[in-house]
């Protein structure tokens, strides 16, 4: 069994730091669990802090590729739903 498929792409790769990983988790949020999207990003702290705040926020990194020119690829899957207590 492959590597699943994205659903969509979202490209932020004009998109400054902090405002990437923002737009990453709030588009998350609009998807079902389970939904695989990939997100293309520009270089710098984006790129350092994004698997961090996608472990925090139940989603998983599948993969990550460069595109060149310092930006990168990032394929996730939708985790569940948290409650606001957990």
């Amino acid at each position: 069994m492959g590597e699943p498929e994205p659903e969509g792409v979202v490209d932020l790769r004009e998109v400054e730091c902090p405002e990437g990983y923002v737009l990453v988790l709030a588009h998350l949020n609009e998807r079902d669990e389970g939904d695989v999207v990939e997100f293309q990003l520009a270089g710098g702290a984006t790129i350092a802090d994004l698997p961090y705040f996608l472990r925090v926020g139940g989603h998983e990194l599948l993969k990550v590729r460069p595109l060149g020119g310092g930006k990168f690829a990032f394929v996730v899957r939708r985790g569940p739903e948290k409650s606001h207590g957990a």
